[in-house]
């Protein structure tokens, strides 16, 4: 039984500004998602993936932090996937929107701490790649969306030098 209730209001401003006696009105559409727990669902990193959805890290006693989906509603409220069985979960986190899926952190028990992405489906969520290969993982330094690109700082092990992998859609391109 879910136990999270969401409430998701619209807002929409209208702007009439006045300029040389014309009258030019814009509208901007305002989003804005509050999240009202329990004492059994701890949430952080709402992020919108389009305009019905949002992911967030959702933690519960039994399965730990893991990605969760909502559509507003307390029944569209789920689990999105557990990636990490068991109580101790994957520790998903730094969740970041980006061409149309959202991208975050998680471990999943074998290959350490890695980028993951979600188009808000089970099926559609999955490591996005091993960027550092072994049960380690790579340490979250934050995740950036900017320019069409997604920004992956990682740091490499031994000499801590930064290495900046930049993702384009459906490939990678190093950048040091």
């Amino acid at each position: 039984m879910n136990t999270l209730g969401v409430i998701v209001s619209t807002l929409a401003l209208s702007v009439s500004l006045q300029q040389s006696g014309r009258t030019n009105s814009t509208a901007k559409q305002v989003e804005k998602w509050e999240v009202i727990t329990t004492a059994s669902l701890s949430v952080s990193g709402l992020t919108r993936l389009n305009s019905r959805l949002a992911i967030f890290a959702g933690s519960t006693a039994a399965s730990g932090d893991e990605p969760w989906i909502t559509n507003g509603t307390t029944q569209g409220t789920t689990i999105l996937a557990d990636i990490f069985p068991g109580t101790g979960g994957s520790k998903a986190q730094g969740f970041t929107r980006y061409a149309g899926e959202v991208f975050f952190y998680a471990d999943d028990g074998v290959h350490g701490m890695e980028v993951w992405r979600t188009d808000g489906t089970q099926k559609g969520t999955k490591m996005l790649a091993d960027l550092v290969p072994g049960p380690g993982g790579l340490s979250p330094l934050g995740l950036s969306a900017a320019n069409h690109r997604l920004y992956i700082p990682v740091v490499q092990a031994g000499d801590g030098r930064v290495t900046l992998h930049v993702f384009i859609r459906d490939g990678f391109r190093r950048d040091e």
